[in-house]
């Protein structure tokens, strides 16, 4: 949920039980009930993973090695590029972004419109992304190893 109220969701235009591309890139808002269309093409580049941040609406791409801000018309904004691609989890944590990576197995720490580097190295297939608040602790799900692991971040 955004400091807006909303409640986005992200649809990376793959249809469950493949990975083959249906074109249905979307980010959507909740309004009065109703999911509505933020955004729509293949010009989002498969989008998989959103997260609210004090600047707006983020977006990782699957797609491509690209991060990005969504304004309020759904526009592509600050766009910033990560050392790799296949891009699946993000979360934020004060002015930093964690990201995860499958090209490059590995998670990466940075700034939107700014640099991006290696946080995390040898993650095999990670996926979205948890942060456990309490605990200080990213979540990290693996996808197709079927395991989950915890990194402190103190």
């Amino acid at each position: 949920m955004g400091s807006d109220g909303n409640v986005y969701l992200a649809d990376a235009g793959i249809p469950s039980g493949t990975f083959v591309p249906s074109g249905t890139d979307s980010v959507y808002v909740i309004d009065g009930g109703r999911a509505k269309p933020l955004a729509k093409g293949l010009d989002l580049k498969r989008p998989e993973s959103i997260v609210w941040t004090p600047k707006g609406l983020v977006v990782c791409s699957f797609e491509t090695n690209e991060i990005y801000r969504l304004d309020a018309q759904g526009r592509k904004q600050d766009i910033t590029k990560t050392p790799g691609a296949g891009l699946a989890g993000i979360v934020s944590l004060g002015d930093f972004l964690l990201v995860t990576s499958w090209e490059s197995s590995s998670i990466f720490r940075g700034k939107l419109g700014g640099s991006f580097e290696v946080a995390f190295a040898d993650q095999k297939s990670p996926s979205d992304l948890g942060y456990d608040s309490e605990r200080a602790r990213l979540l990290v799900p693996h996808f197709r190893e079927n395991t989950v692991e915890a990194f402190e971040l103190r």
